[in-house]
């Protein structure tokens, strides 16, 4: 397509006529959708500049030709599919928004979970190095800690299972959050 794309622009600048020149515009567009073509499942961002890249060379063909009708086909074509790569590159983005925000959340619920077992521990320990604890005091922080331990694992639970459409991934907080159970126990 490289070696394509610069025979035809070396064509076109050495074109004797309006007529030749849309040739080498609908010719350059062809090898930028082609690109386009090939582009879209390893980069959509390059994708979508082939695309505009191939709209505006059957554009100019157009504008050369008016007659040429598979110009003004293949930019009708060129145009949905540019359409259906921003909505799904929208889509994408959207569903890293929404990935994002939720993990927010967990890293929140996490360090909220942190400074109540931090709190609950100085307690604990305050409790011991105390003459005489109160019994209900000792049972009710040991409640405490039961719950802090279980919405910890449920948490870790939340976190490993893998998103709709995505494969497993380890989250790096997941050692972490084994040591604090670890701890609460």
């Amino acid at each position: 397509l490289a070696k394509a794309r610069g025979k035809f622009e070396t064509a076109m600048r050495n074109a004797p006529d309006a007529a030749f020149e849309a040739k080498c515009h609908f010719n350059l567009g062809n090898c930028s959708f082609r690109e386009a073509e090939r582009q879209r499942d390893s980069s959509l961002k390059d994708s979508i500049e082939a695309y505009r890249a191939s709209i505006k060379s059957f554009q100019e063909a157009r504008q050369l030709d008016p007659t040429h009708e598979m110009a003004a086909q293949n930019l009708e074509l060129a145009r949905l599919r540019l359409k259906i790569l921003l909505d799904e590159l929208h889509k994408q983005q959207q569903e890293a928004k929404k990935k994002q925000e939720q993990q927010q959340k967990q890293a929140d619920k996490l360090k909220e979970l942190a400074e109540r077992q931090q709190a609950a521990a100085d307690q604990n320990e305050k409790l011991q190095n105390t003459p005489s604890p109160q019994q209900q005091e000792k049972q009710q922080l040991a409640e405490e800690q039961d719950k802090i331990q279980q919405e910890t694992s449920e948490l870790a639970k939340q976190m490993a299972q893998p998103q709709p459409g995505q494969p497993p991934q380890k989250s790096p907080a997941q050692p972490h959050i084994q040591e604090a159970l670890q701890h609460q126990q």
